[in-house]
């Protein structure tokens, strides 16, 4: 399987990424998409609160016969404070660890309207990298979401870990 990890700040759009890719990939249309959502990662927290509660990995077939796992993980900074990012930042370490081996790519979602990643992302995710396996160092890719055009992209190139 083509294995793919999810990671950023609470709210920036991982789990809303993990379903277009989804929908893309097994050949639904725009009128077409489906959740990918289980039913059991969500909370019923109001939109400004985090959401996703774990990593949790979702595996399908592309229309193409390519067998994907992605793994969709809660938000770095969660909205309700600090003991809930370590215990992310834990569950995402958890899963980098046994999917090592099969990791082929890191996408970093970022808000590109802000300027730059809060400290605690940032100390969250150069953590993380540390621990990736050395075969993933040029396929680490960075994703930013929230923006319109390029006038509106705020974020700062010196503040990409």
């Amino acid at each position: 399987a083509f294995t793919i990890l999810i990671v950023g700040e609470s709210g920036v759009g991982k789990t809303s990424l993990l379903t277009l890719l989804y929908n893309i990939l097994v050949g639904n249309g725009p009128d077409d998409f489906k959740p990918i959502d289980d039913g059991h990662n969500k909370s019923n927290k109001s939109r400004f609160q985090s959401q996703t509660e774990a990593a949790k990995s979702y595996t399908f077939t592309s229309k193409n016969g390519v067998n994907f796992l992605i793994i969709d993980t809660p938000g770095l900074n969660d909205t309700r404070g600090g003991g809930y990012n370590e215990r992310h930042k834990g569950s995402i370490a958890k899963f980098i660890a046994e999917t090592a081996a099969s990791l082929n790519s890191v996408l970093i979602l970022a808000n590109g309207t802000l300027a730059r990643l809060s400290a605690s992302t940032q100390g969250a995710l150069n953590t993380l990298i540390e621990i990736l396996p050395k075969k993933l160092q040029n396929n680490i890719s960075m994703l930013f979401t929230k923006w319109a055009s390029l006038a509106n992209l705020n974020f700062e190139d010196s503040d990409i870990p």
